[in-house]
C-alpha cells in the first residue's frame, strides 16, 4: 500500500495569514509524494535527502522522524523501511514538508488498516509542520489532505472554487529558503516598526479582495491584487534579485501578474496569465534565459 499526497500553491496571502488574515490556496497536482512501507528490523529511511537509520537522520528531518516514531506508538506498528519518492522541491514555497508528512501519515494508516478520516489526517500533519515551522497557520496540512482550493484563515476555512479563465505557470527560482527563516524574518521586523505591520494589514485586504474577483471570474482584478501582494512582500523582505527578474520576466512576456508563492526569500514564482500562449511564453523565457523548471495549471476549473 502507497501513502500518497499533492503540494500547495498560495495564490496571495502569504505570512499576513499567520497574523490572523485570510490566504487564498490551492493543490498543485504536478508535484507529488509516494510512500512505501516494508517491514524491518529497524525504522529507517530510503529518500533523495537521506537513507538510513532513522536513528542517525539528520536534523533537518526531525519533524518527520518524530512524525514516524509517533505514528508507531500511537498506531502499535512494526518498524518500517519508509521510502520516499518525491518530485516536490524542498524549501520552494510549494508544501515539501507538509505533502510528504501526510503521505508518510496515509501510509502508516493503510497498513494498520485503520480508517484516517480527514481531521485526524489533518491533525497528524499539523504535528510534523509544528515541528518543521515557527506558529505555521495550518494552510499547508489541509491543501495536501484536500482536493480543494481554499479561503483560509487560522479560525476558519471555507472551499473556494478557482473555475477562471486563465493559467498559471510555476517556476523554480533555484534557491531555497526554510519557511520557518522567512517566519522570523516578518516576526522580527513586526516587533521593530509598526509600519510593518500596516503592510501585513494591506495584505490582507487584497486577498480579500482577491477571493472577490475569482468569485467573479475577474482575472485582470486578480492580477492587481497579486501584483500589489508582491510589493508587499518586497517591502518586508521577502524577495531575491532572481525573483525580481523572474517577475519582470513574466509581465515583459504578457503576464497579467507575478509574484513569489510561500515564504519567500527565494522558492517559486507564479505568473498568472489569460490565455495558453501567453502562459507558454512566460514559461518559454523562464526557461530558456534562467535555466529553471517550470509547470503550467489550467485554472480553468482547476
Amino acid at each position: 500500500m502507497i501513502g500518497r499526497a499533492h503540494g500547495k500553491i498560495i495564490l496571495i496571502g502569504e505570512h499576513s495569514v499567520v497574523y490572523d488574515h485570510p490566504a487564498i490556496v490551492i493543490p498543485f497536482y504536478e508535484s507529488t509524494v509516494s510512500v512505501t512501507l516494508k517491514e524491518s528490523p529497524d525504522n529507517t529511511i530510503e529518500s533523495d535527502i537521506y537513507s538510513g537509520l532513522l536513528s542517525d537522520a539528520p536534523d533537518l528531518l526531525h519533524p518527520l522522524s518524530a512524525l514516524i516514531e509517533t505514528l508507531q506508538t500511537k498506531l502499535a506498528t512494526p518498524s518500517y523501511v519508509v521510502k520516499i519518492e518525491s518530485n516536490v522541491p524542498i524549501g520552494a514555497g510549494l508544501g515539501s514538508s507538509a505533502a510528504i508528512a501526510a503521505a508518510i501519515t496515509e501510509a502508516y494508516y493503510q497498513n494498520a488498516n485503520l480508517k484516517l478520516d480527514r481531521q485526524t489526517h489533518f491533525d497528524w500533519v499539523q504535528f510534523s509542520e509544528n515541528l518543521a515551522h515557527d506558529n505555521p497557520s495550518g494552510i499547508d496540512a489541509l491543501c495536501v489532505t484536500r482536493q480543494d482550493g481554499w479561503y483560509f484563515t487560522k479560525q476558519s476555512f471555507s472551499p473556494l472554487e478557482i473555475n477562471l479563465p486563465a493559467y498559471l505557470v510555476v517556476g523554480d527560482s533555484k534557491m531555497h529558503t526554510p519557511t520557518k527563516q522567512s517566519v522570523k524574518h516578518v516576526a522580527s521586523l513586526l516587533k521593530q516598526n509598526e509600519d510593518f505591520h500596516n503592510i501585513i494589514d494591506s495584505l490582507g485586504k487584497m486577498t480579500i479582495k482577491a477571493k472577490d474577483a475569482i468569485e467573479r471570474k475577474d482575472i485582470f482584478t486578480l492580477g492587481d491584487t497579486m501584483n500589489g501582494a508582491m510589493e508587499g512582500l518586497k517591502a518586508l523582505g521577502l524577495s531575491t534579485p532572481t525573483i525580481e527578474k523572474l517577475n519582470q520576466s513574466a509581465l515583459h512576456n504578457g503576464a497579467l501578474a507575478s509574484k513569489l508563492t510561500g515564504g519567500g526569500m527565494g522558492g517559486c514564482v507564479i505568473a498568472l496569465c489569460y490565455d495558453k500562449f501567453t502562459a507558454e511564453k512566460v514559461s518559454a523565457a523562464w526557461r530558456d534565459d534562467f535555466s529553471i523548471n517550470t509547470w503550467t495549471l489550467n485554472l480553468l476549473g482547476g
